[in-house]
């Protein structure tokens, strides 16, 4: 166990640059650099196909791997920018990231509570 505090959330802007603190393949803790490029929107289901969801994205220029899923973006001062969990299969050196704002609700929420999971599937 370490006795450290948590990083501060802060926020990201466009141009913003830090660092992935993630774990390429479940292997070793790696750091590498990303330059937030833009932040859009992401409009979406939920898992069960049955309301739309609205997520706020950034667009990283970063080299993730699989296994990065998780990684907290840090920026220069420290501050988390936001989660890798994904990155662009189509175009080399960009990832995506859950912004500050998408991170608040789930930390807000309390560690106890039960989540409704739906109907079991027969």
């Amino acid at each position: 166990d370490i006795a450290l505090p948590p990083l501060p959330l802060g926020g990201a802007d466009v141009g913003t640059r830090g660092a992935v603190f993630g774990h390429p393949g479940g292997g070793a803790l790696e750091i590498s650099p990303f330059l937030l490029r833009e932040e859009v929107e992401a409009v979406g289901r939920d898992l069960y196909g049955q309301r739309q969801t609205r997520r706020s994205i950034l667009v990283l220029a970063a080299d993730l791997a699989p296994g990065d899923s998780g990684a907290a973006l840090v920026d220069a001062t420290g501050a988390v920018a936001g989660v890798a969990f994904a990155i662009a299969p189509d175009r080399s050196g960009t990832a995506y990231a859950l912004a500050v704002e998408e991170l608040e609700a789930v930390l807000a929420a309390p560690v106890n509570a039960g989540t409704d999971t739906g109907p079991c599937l027969d």
